[in-house]
């Protein structure tokens, strides 16, 4: 007697509210979405999550919902906790309230799980009546979607969704009104990727595409660039098309359309700029400049450290660099190779490999540089690496009756002294002679001695690059063929020995 007291009090509210409001074939072909139930939540769970996914696909397939937040104010107005199951009473109101012809209700019926699974149950509801006019269950798990050689196969939840999702809405628009899912396009694009990005001109380039069907696959897919269409082959194992061309040969920014052509009794379809990718042709321009060094003729040299600066006269993104760092030899005694763009400056500090302090002598510094489109560019620069001054020898000689010394740099490579100077004096400590000067090799005589001259020297000196040579109580040598006088005069002084 009460149910039937409510079902009384419901239909004369219902016929109330139609009678003021107008007749329900006025609603709007809209769709409402009730939060989906989910059973993994409790007797009264809501997956918002799920429900917002079933409504993006929804609008994919052309439909227009209601709004969420109307949708969940009008369940709290109307004080209903449950969402698995409405009543026509309430069905028919909602149609009404939210001015909408189609309900949607549903469960989540398992997700997660040990073996990943995803299915829901879905129920739609003419508002106008009432009643159910569909319903399907559809579910599948990581397990069900193993494919051959693993390509392309779902590897979580996540990827589960969308299979779930086509097949359930593709059977329900086949049963609603073209009206309330107009839209002709029953596919989602997942997915195009073009390799390279960057590509040079009139290289190969690959277009990898993904594309979900709810209904009758394409004849033919093609990929449209400016050199025109490119069609696509189907790679069943890893559910994608493929398909290569040639990438035009002057530079600049290039969009992908994607055509798709079904048989004569259905129109192709284009997605305009779905995927683009850039043509460079020229090299990175690469430079280098050094500092930190004094430039000699064509070497730039130095003592302590120099600063290489990589200058690119195109700023596009490199992928890769690398430095080589040669002997006169050419053995490679650096080499460094990073990913990415090239760094502001470097600092060489004339160390090989393995850190050690290298020799002195000239050295080749070359930097290649690769753009994303595979464009190489090298430069190359002669440094002349002095860590330290070059060694002398003084030399005492006999000509022409008489004494000399000679001075001379022990070898011929790098750079000589530019300034120094020598003093001389006797065993005795009796001074001889104080001389400077800036050139090597020198030849200076010697004040009148009895005997074979026998004497030391303090010589002091730097190159240009700031290397300096200290010597302090050297004995001055005499030629291989002349032997050394044993004879020596008496000390005219006592001096210290060092």
């Amino acid at each position: 007697m009460i149910a039937t007291g409510q079902k009384l009090i419901r239909t004369a509210l219902l016929a109330v509210v139609l009678l003021c409001c107008g007749a329900p074939s006025l609603h709007a072909e809209r769709v409402a979405v009730v939060p989906l139930a989910d059973l993994s939540l409790g007797d009264n769970g809501v997956n918002q999550s799920v429900t917002r996914e079933l409504s993006s696909r929804l609008e994919l397939l052309g439909a227009t919902l209601v709004p969420e937040t109307e949708v969940v104010e009008f369940l709290s107005n109307n004080r209903l906790r449950g969402t698995g199951y409405l009543d026509t009473f309430t069905i028919k109101k909602m149609g009404h309230d939210l001015d909408c012809s189609l309900l949607l209700l549903g469960t989540v019926t398992e997700i997660g799980g040990t073996d990943p699974t995803f299915g829901i149950a879905l129920q739609a509801y003419n508002t106008e009546t009432g009643k159910a006019i569909w319903a399907r269950t559809s579910a599948t798990s990581l397990r069900e979607q193993v494919k051959m050689l693993g390509l392309g196969q779902p590897e979580q939840v996540a990827e589960l969704k969308p299979l779930v999702f086509d097949e359930l809405l593709g059977s329900l628009r086949k049963r609603v009104s073209t009206k309330i899912m107009p839209l002709n396009r029953l596919y989602q694009l997942d997915r195009i990727e073009i390799s390279p990005a960057f590509a040079k001109g009139g290289s190969e380039v690959e277009g990898v595409v993904k594309i979900r069907f709810i209904d009758t696959l394409p004849e033919r897919i093609a990929v449209e660039t400016s050199a025109g269409p490119a069609y696509l082959f189907r790679d069943a194992a890893a559910d994608t098309y493929r398909g290569r061309w040639r990438a035009p040969l002057e530079e600049g920014a290039y969009q992908v359309s994607l055509r798709l052509e079904w048989k004569s009794q259905r129109a192709p379809e284009r997605l305009l700029n779905v995927a683009g990718y850039e043509v460079i042709s020229e090299s990175p321009g690469l430079s280098i400049e050094i500092k930190k060094g004094v430039q000699t003729g064509e070497v730039i040299a130095f003592r302590d450290h120099i600063l290489i600066l990589p200058r690119l006269t195109r700023t596009k993104p490199m992928t890769r660099w690398m430095l080589e760092i040669k002997n006169e030899d050419g053995e490679v005694l650096v080499r460094e190779e990073h990913e990415g763009n090239l760094p502001e400056r470097m600092v060489w500090d004339g160390r090989g490999g393995s850190r050690s302090r290298l020799a002195n002598g000239t050295y080749e510094i070359i930097l290649h540089v690769w753009d994303l489109a595979g464009n190489h560019s090298v430069d190359a620069r002669l440094v002349a690496l002095q860590a330290s001054a070059l060694p002398v020898t003084v030399t005492t000689f006999n000509e022409n009756g008489k004494n000399f010394l000679r001075v001379e740099s022990v070898s011929e490579k790098g750079f000589p002294l530019t300034s120094w100077t020598l003093d001389a004096t006797s065993r005795q400590g009796e001074s001889l002679l104080r001389v400077e000067g800036s050139d090597l090799p020198v030849k200076i005589e010697l004040p009148p001695m009895e005997g074979e001259p026998d004497l030391l020297y303090n010589f002091e000196g730097s190159d240009f690059l700031g290397n300096r040579l200290r010597l302090e109580k050297k004995e001055a040598l005499r030629p291989a063929n002349e032997p050394k006088s044993t004879s020596s005069a008496p000390a005219k002084a006592w001096v210290t020995d060092f």
